[in-house]
């Protein structure tokens, strides 16, 4: 996991995606109910009634926030 949240090679120069300025952001996935998935890894195959299919499992959710992207001049 370590590897996603901080690759040794850089996919992109620093400043150009949004970074985590958040408290307790690696703490948080070190809980045991959080799970990280790769979705280039294990694509999204479908939205199911009770949660989202990857290619790799069912995920069962309550709810599904769908975060589209982030305009760094606007902030919008």
């Amino acid at each position: 996991m370590q590897d996603k949240f901080a690759p040794m090679t850089k996919p992109h120069p620093f400043g150009c995606k949004r970074i985590s300025l958040e408290n307790g952001f690696y703490e948080l996935f070190n809980q045991t109910n959080i799970h990280l998935v790769d979705v280039k890894d294990t694509p999204i195959v479908e939205v199911t009634k009770s949660g989202i299919r990857t290619s790799e499992k069912d995920w069962d959710f309550d709810l599904i926030v769908c975060a589209t992207g982030f305009d760094a001049i606007t902030g919008v």
